[in-house]
């Protein structure tokens, strides 16, 4: 495994070393005027997904910061695979971007063989947004805190199962963070999605779930789950009775479901420093930061494009030392 995350690691530094020279050689575009022409946003998840309305509600913004269209574009199939590799394709213009959450990061580790590369063909812009999950558990269950449960499953080795909406997803990785840090033997038990997963916990067939804040908390008020603890840095606004994973005993815990726009590789440097802009801009709005908060989203920009590129690395090598 340390060979794996070091050839990741030294890819990852490689390519986007390799993407910044590229961009810093055709930095004499013009970009004064940018944009001139609507912008396609491809979002490779369907419509009326997480995903796809934080980033409609971005785009909708963009549209407003630019006085010209930012139209979303989704392009499923192939577990987002079809809409990433249409972004690859894309003249590097400024045109045509990717907003995706946290898989483009997670894919690099998930499958063997990929036909593009994040670090080598996609320059990142900004962070967007990110979503807090809830362990959750079956009432039934005799443990009241994460503690507790940690404890439950240590005297248990193999007993204890976990749910989630398939191998390589976001509740996968969100599990099998706490199954490391906590130093616990769990059994993974894949659904079709998030929705099934949730629902075998609160029939309970499996024993724990994460599930999105704003998901799990309206199953947690109705007293179909019983939740433990919130997995970002600090609690949710959403739900403020509820511990964070740290708080709760699990030093160093800490997992969300982010979104980040990327370019294709060779976009010139002054038409991202405009995008970014733009996505800093919109990410102020009022109106935006209130819908956000409804979906349990919290705005989180980049500073720069630079720290977006330094944050997608690290996330690619965090998630190879989970696969």
């Amino acid at each position: 495994m340390k060979s794996m995350l070091s050839i990741v690691s030294r890819f990852a530094a490689a390519g986007l070393l390799a993407t910044g020279m590229s961009a810093v050689a055709q930095d004499r575009r013009p970009a004064a005027s940018y944009p001139t022409k609507p912008i396609r946003m491809v979002v490779p998840f369907s419509a009326g997904g997480g995903t796809d309305l934080i980033g409609r509600l971005l785009a909708k913004e963009m549209t407003d910061v630019y006085g010209q269209t930012v139209l979303l574009d989704n392009r499923t199939g192939a577990g987002g695979q079809i809409g990433i590799e249409i972004v690859t394709r894309a003249n590097p213009d400024g045109y045509t971007v990717l907003f995706i959450n946290q898989s483009i990061a997670t894919n690099e580790s998930v499958y063997r063989k990929l036909s593009y590369s994040a670090p080598r063909d996609f320059t990142p812009v900004s962070r967007v947004s990110e979503i807090q999950f809830v362990l959750a558990v079956h009432p039934s269950l005799p443990v009241n805190s994460v503690q507790e449960l940690t404890a439950y499953a240590k005297a248990r080795p193999g007993k204890l199962t976990y749910a989630s909406g398939g191998l390589g997803g976001v509740l996968y990785f969100a599990a099998e963070m706490y199954k490391n840090l906590a130093g616990i033997d769990v059994t993974h038990v894949p659904y079709r999605g998030g929705g099934d997963a949730t629902t075998a916990v609160m029939a309970n067939q499996v024993t724990m779930v994460f599930t999105a804040v704003p998901v799990g908390l309206s199953h947690i008020q109705g007293g179909r789950l019983k939740g433990l603890a919130v997995t970002g840095t600090s609690r949710s606004s959403l739900a403020p009775q509820i511990p964070s994973m740290a708080e709760a005993g699990v030093a160093g815990y800490e997992f969300s479901v982010w979104n980040m726009v990327l370019v294709p590789a060779r976009t010139p440097k002054n038409v991202i420093a405009r995008l970014h802009e733009a996505i800093t801009k919109s990410l102020q709005s009022a109106s935006l930061r209130e819908s956000y908060a409804k979906m349990g989203a919290l705005p989180g920009g980049s500073a720069t494009p630079e720290q977006a590129r330094a944050y997608l690395v690290s996330e690619i090598e965090r998630y190879a030392k989970l696969v």
